[in-house]
């Protein structure tokens, strides 16, 4: 009886330490993971264009490891046009060597009511690049991304047929003398038709080689 009762005993207190060692995994694992997000780095843009006409969403928060950076950012855009979404995207990112979003781009303003520019502050540039875009096609563009350089992203909205419009984009002068010098861009017509392509010129070896003017056309033969 004495040994049934000292059995009985001992393989409580076993089951008793399984279940406290289970818990504190589980605790460990949770801790973990929180540790892992950066709160600190989340980032919430809602911003509607000055006359009201669009707005632009964007939502940074930072999740679990799973690269080789301590976190992973999550991030979406989503741009509207009343209760319409026009064009929505989401991303992660968990490369250490890569900035983050807020990094490369901490400004993000309307420059008119249907372009929007997300990049870095302009006030250390010499001048300002020029980019024209240009609607060679019967649709009117519903929306087009133009990327200049790493930082440099401006969107734009609603280009009728025959349309045009000029954007001033920073060069992005480095203290080496490099900066941008090549930008790619992609949207769709109204009619739901694609369009991409990239454009580049040959590197400036410092300010004095003065500023670069692209012109990006869109023609019928560009849609798809």
């Amino acid at each position: 009886m004495h040994k049934l009762l000292l059995l009985v005993i001992v393989g409580a207190s076993q089951l008793v330490a399984s279940c406290h060692q289970e818990t504190s995994q589980r605790k460990e694992s949770t801790d973990h993971a929180v540790s892992q997000t950066r709160p600190e780095l989340d980032y919430h843009v809602d911003k509607p264009s000055p006359q009201g006409t669009y707005r632009v969403k964007v939502e940074i928060t930072s999740g679990p490891k799973k690269g080789t950076r301590d976190y992973t950012e999550l991030g979406q855009y989503e741009f509207s046009k009343g209760h319409e979404v026009i064009y929505s995207y989401k991303w992660e990112e968990s490369d250490q060597y890569e900035s983050s979003f807020r990094e490369l781009k901490p400004v993000i303003e309307w420059t008119s009511n249907a372009i929007l520019r997300m990049g870095e502050q302009r006030s250390d540039q010499p001048f300002d690049d020029e980019i024209l875009v240009a609607n060679h096609t019967d649709e009117t563009i519903r929306y087009v991304s133009v990327g200049y350089g790493k930082s440099e992203l401006f969107w734009l909205f609603d280009i009728a047929p025959a349309g045009k419009v000029v954007l001033r984009a920073t060069p992005g002068f480095k203290p080496d003398g490099t900066s941008n010098y090549s930008l790619g861009y992609g949207g769709m017509t109204q009619s739901g038709k694609k369009f991409e392509g990239t454009l580049e010129r040959k590197q400036r070896k410092s300010t004095a080689d003065g500023p670069f003017r692209f012109q990006v056309t869109i023609n019928e033969k560009d849609l798809r």
